[in-house]
């Protein structure tokens, strides 16, 4: 939501927005972390885009970072962990952890 004042950028997919806080992004990904504090990017930016992305698997990757008790589809899991691991999203899930986390989202 844009008027959250924890959301302090726009990801831009497809001219959709998504509105984030960039530091839970940059805390969760390398990649985030160069586009938003990268050593050439103007810092008062708001809006970044992203290419070649579904806006609604971004989404789920999101709720896997937030916290959240969105479950994702045996449909679209395998191409969420393959975005996150595109985006060297850090989740910190054990086995056993990720284990319980597909059979909540298979329900």
């Amino acid at each position: 939501d844009a008027k959250d004042p924890r959301h302090d950028v726009a990801v831009v997919i497809n001219g959709e927005k998504i509105y984030v806080d960039r530091g839970i992004l940059a805390t969760h990904s390398p990649v985030f972390n160069e586009i938003f504090f990268g050593e050439f990017v103007d810092q008062n930016k708001k809006e970044f885009e992203v290419n070649d992305v579904d806006r609604e698997k971004f989404i789920d990757v999101l709720h896997m970072i937030y916290p959240s008790d969105k479950k994702i589809s045996d449909d679209s899991a395998e191409q969420v962990l393959h975005l996150a691991d595109r985006f060297k999203m850090q989740m910190n899930l054990s086995l056993d952890s990720f284990a319980s986390r597909w059979t909540m989202f298979r329900k």
